[in-house]
């Protein structure tokens, strides 16, 4: 998601580039590029409306969401939100 949001900000600097200046134009077409195919793989992560969600295959995007699930539970158990959980995960 970084490198999305760091083709983002460089891509305004490149829409402003003189026409003859063939580097900075491939630049910005390879950028274009790289953004679209992040963004691809972003897609390929998704569930299908069809996806079987109980199955006993683990898919990478099943796995996904439950980590996000996770990582969201223990943010907050750290915003000193319940202190005898915190003392647990800190030892």
């Amino acid at each position: 998601m970084g490198k999305i949001i760091d083709a983002d900000a460089r891509l305004p600097e490149l829409n402003n580039i003189d026409p003859d200046d063939e580097e900075r134009i491939n630049e910005r077409k390879k950028l274009i590029e790289q953004k679209a195919g992040l963004e691809e793989d972003i897609k390929d992560t998704e569930y299908a409306s069809d996806e079987n969600r109980d199955a006993e295959e683990l898919t990478f995007s099943r796995a996904l969401e439950n980590l996000i699930i996770m990582l969201r539970f223990i943010q907050l158990l750290c915003e000193n939100h319940n202190h005898f959980l915190q003392k647990i995960l800190g030892s």
